[in-house]
C-alpha cells in the first residue's frame, strides 16, 4: 500500500470519528435542553370580575335602606350582562354569599355581602349586609431603655461622650437587671434564690426533685399577626363544582354587620358607589387627580363651565345676514346670554398611572342637560373629547348621563367611567372607555325600571 492510500484511509477514519463526535455532542445538548413535558396550569383560565352599583340612603356606616344593582361581568374577553349572567334563576352576581368590595374612585370604602336576591319588574337587585371600611391603627413601638448617642464635633469630644454614655448604660443595665434570673448548678444553690431549686436527693422545695414553676421566669411567646378588620371571610363551597365563581364569603351575615332594609324607587337623597367582586385581588389606589394648588382646580372648573355654557346657547355665528344688515355696518351682533348652570358635577381623574388628566363635567340648564368629558392639552387647557346634550322632551331618545364612579371593570389596571343613563320612564347603565383622546361605550345594560 502506498503513502497516498494510507493518507486517504487515515482521512476517512478521521472524518468518521469527527462525525460520530458531532452526533454525540448534538444528542447530549438536546438531552440537556429537554425539560420534560410541561404541566398545564388548570387555574390559568380567566377569572370573572363583576361590576355592580351599591345604592343607599342615610349614612354608609348605618344605611336606612340599600340595594345592589348588578351591571356587568367581565369574562376575560367580553362584557356580559350582570343581571342575566348564568341565572338559576338569580344571576351569578347575586348568589348568596357573594362578597363585593365597595370603592370610591378606587379607594376601598367597605364590603357588601349578598344574603338574598329579588326580581323587581324584570330587574334583579341584591340585598345583604354592609361592613364599612375601618382604619387600622398601627401599634406604637416600645421606647428603648438605651438613650441615643449624641455625637459632637471633634474626635476628643466624641470619645468622651461615648465613654460617658457607655458608663451610664452600664449603670442603667445593672440597676434594671437586678432581678434578672441567673443559672445555678444543680444542688449548689439555696432554695430561696433559685425559685425553690431542689437538691439531688429531693430535699429541696420541689416535689420529686423537680423545681416548681417560677411565676417571674421570662417565657417566649409566638408573635400573632394583627387582626385586619377589612379582610374578607373565607369562601364557601358551592353545590356545583363546575360553576364559575366570584368572590364569596360566609352565607350567613357575620355578627356586627348592618342589614339595611330594601331600597325602592329613586329618593332624593340616593347615594351611589361602585362595587367589585373578583377572586383575584389587586392593589387598590385612588384615581383622583391630586391638585397641588387649589387655584389650578378653580381655574379648570371655570374653563369647563364656560365650555358647557357656550354649548347650551346658540352661537353668535347663527345670526342671519339679513338681521346683521338691518343693524347696519359697524354694529356688532349682541352676544347671547349664557344660561345659569345648576346641579353641577365636576370630577378630575387620572385613569391610570401614566395617563393624563381626564375631566368629567355635567350640569343642567333651562330644560337641558349636558355632559362633557375633556382632557388637557400641553398648556393645561381642557379640550372636549366627548359631549352629550339632551332635553326634557328627548330623554327617552337621548338619556341624561350621570357619572356614578370610575372603576376598573376588566382588571387591567386602567379605570373606566361608569354612567347612569336616566330616561323618563327608566334607566340604564353604561361603561365608557377613554383611550387615545376618544371615548367609546364598551357596554350598556337594558332598561331598568
Amino acid at each position: 500500500m502506498g503513502h497516498s492510500d494510507c493518507f486517504a484511509e487515515n482521512g476517512r477514519v478521521s472524518r468518521a470519528l469527527v462525525f460520530v463526535c458531532f452526533l454525540f455532542l448534538v444528542s447530549s445538548l438536546g438531552h440537556a435542553q429537554y425539560q420534560g413535558p410541561i404541566a398545564k396550569d388548570v387555574n390559568s383560565g380567566p377569572t370573572l370580575r363583576a361590576t355592580a352599583i351599591f345604592e343607599w340612603t342615610g349614612d354608609l356606616t348605618k344605611p336606612t335602606a340599600a340595594r345592589l344593582v348588578p351591571v356587568a361581568v367581565w369574562d376575560g374577553r367580553d362584557y356580559q350582562p350582570g343581571g342575566l349572567y348564568l341565572a338559576q334563576p338569580e344571576p351569578l352576581t347575586l348568589e348568596t354569599g357573594t362578597l363585593y368590595e365597595l370603592e370610591k374612585s378606587g379607594t376601598p370604602q367597605g364590603t357588601f355581602q349578598v344574603s338574598s336576591a329579588e326580581n323587581l319588574a324584570g330587574s334583579w337587585i341584591g340585598l345583604g349586609a354592609v361592613k364599612p371600611q375601618l382604619t387600622a391603627v398601627m401599634p406604637k413601638p416600645p421606647n428603648s431603655k438605651y438613650l441615643p448617642l449624641v455625637v459632637k464635633e471633634g474626635r476628643q469630644q466624641q470619645q468622651q461622650q461615648s465613654t460617658e454614655q457607655t458608663k451610664a448604660s452600664a449603670g442603667n443595665t445593672s440597676a434594671a437587671d437586678a432581678d434578672r434570673p441567673t443559672l445555678q448548678r444543680r444542688g449548689s444553690g439555696d432554695g430561696s434564690s433559685g425559685g425553690g431549686a431542689g437538691t439531688g436527693n429531693g430535699s429541696g422545695s420541689g416535689a420529686s426533685g423537680q423545681n416548681p414553676p417560677d411565676p417571674d421566669r421570662p417565657t417566649l411567646h409566638k408573635r400573632t399577626a394583627p387582626t385586619n378588620t377589612g379582610a374578607s371571610v373565607a369562601a364557601s363551597s358551592h353545590p356545583d363544582p363546575d360553576r364559575p365563581k366570584l368572590r364569596y364569603g360566609k352565607p350567613e351575615a357575620p355578627e356586627g354587620l348592618v342589614e339595611p332594609s330594601k331600597l325602592e324607587g329613586f329618593p332624593a337623597d340616593l347615594e351611589q358607589m361602585a362595587a367589585i367582586s373578583d377572586v383575584k385581588r389587586t392593589e387598590p389606589h385612588s384615581y383622583l387627580h391630586t391638585w397641588y394648588d387649589p387655584a389650578d382646580e378653580a381655574k379648570m372648573r371655570a374653563a369647563v363651565e364656560k365650555l358647557a355654557e357656550e354649548a347650551l346657547v346658540p352661537s353668535a355665528k347663527t345670526v342671519s345676514t339679513s338681521r346683521r344688515g338691518k343693524m347696519g355696518r359697524g354694529k356688532a351682533a349682541p352676544k347671547p346670554s349664557l344660561p345659569e348652570l345648576k346641579d353641577e358635577s365636576f370630577h378630575v381623574f387620572e385613569l391610570s398611572w401614566s395617563s393624563g388628566v381626564t375631566v368629567v363635567f355635567s350640569a343642567q340648564g333651562e330644560g337641558e342637560y349636558i355632559t362633557l368629558i375633556a382632557q388637557t392639552d400641553f398648556e393645561g387647557n381642557p379640550q372636549v373629547i366627548f359631549r352629550q346634550m339632551t332635553r326634557d322632551d328627548r330623554l327617552d331618545v337621548t338619556p341624561r348621563m350621570k357619572l356614578v364612579d370610575v372603576v376598573d371593570t376588566d382588571g387591567d389596571g386602567r379605570a373606566e367611567l361608569l354612567f347612569e343613563l336616566r330616561g323618563t320612564s327608566g334607566r340604564e347603565f353604561g361603561i365608557y372607555r377613554v383611550a387615545n383622546r376618544s371615548v367609546e361605550q364598551v357596554f350598556h345594560t337594558g332598561p331598568e325600571m
